[in-house]
């Protein structure tokens, strides 16, 4: 192990867990999927609002980070990418019943951490929906990282979806969370993360699927390191 890898290490074993996520205010794969659109009425716009989100912040949690960083696979976008996802750290602003997830990231480069990357997440609603027009932007948010590179999202485990949206008996598209990471405005990743647990396995899946923690009262934490592919010279 370099002295340059030695002292990382030690720098974020020094850095522990990562720090909780205080709630945000909330502004006014190669897949398939419908488009959704608000549920009717004035949707929640924040997560300040005595829910028991509010008892659930991105509960303390490490990503490790490993002596060979192996580099994070890319994935299709989809076609409900949205320009304009707002920053916010909850995306289930529709407050729909699911399962509550709580989404840890670290962003590396050679198993540095990445500061200041800005991660943007997006998935179907629990109808397997896409929220493409309100202004809600449900399901849709983006987080900036910090000094240990982690940014830390709160919401729903999204569905599975018939992948043709004109045939619900259509075969079914795996649970995902479709990722971006920008690094000084250029796009470095676009990929998803997957479920280990979610019986239907894409046949290009490998190092896509991930283990959930069990944090107790029906809550789960999915945490994973990104190693972003170098820039090109």
């Amino acid at each position: 192990m370099s002295t340059t890898r030695r002292s990382l290490l030690v720098q974020l074993a020094a850095l522990g867990a990562v720090s909780a996520c205080a709630p945000t205010k909330t502004p006014t794969q190669d897949d398939t999927g419908p488009r959704g659109d608000s549920p009717g009425g004035d949707s929640p716009h924040d997560s300040d609002t005595g829910t028991p989100w509010d008892e659930q912040r991105c509960e303390s949690g490490e990503v490790f980070v490993p002596e060979e960083c192996v580099t994070y696979p890319p994935a299709g976008e989809g076609p409900y990418y949205r320009d304009g996802i707002p920053e916010r750290n909850e995306l289930n602003v529709w407050e729909e019943e699911g399962v509550p997830l709580v989404v840890l990231l670290r962003i590396t480069e050679h198993c540095v951490p990445i500061e200041g990357a800005k991660v943007e997440l997006w998935h179907a609603g629990q109808a397997g929906l896409y929220d493409t027009e309100s202004a809600d932007y449900n399901g849709f948010g983006y987080q900036t990282t910090d000094l240990d590179g982690s940014v830390c999202f709160r919401t729903i485990r999204p569905p599975s979806y018939p992948g043709n949206p004109q045939d619900p008996e259509s075969e079914l598209v795996q649970q995902h969370i479709h990722i971006k990471v920008w690094v000084l405005g250029e796009l470095r990743m676009n990929s998803q993360l997957q479920f280990a647990d979610d019986p239907i396995e894409p046949p290009q899946s490998e190092g896509l699927r991930h283990e959930l923690t069990d944090l107790g009262s029906g809550t789960y934490r999915l945490a994973q390191l990104i190693e972003l592919n170098p820039p090109p010279a």
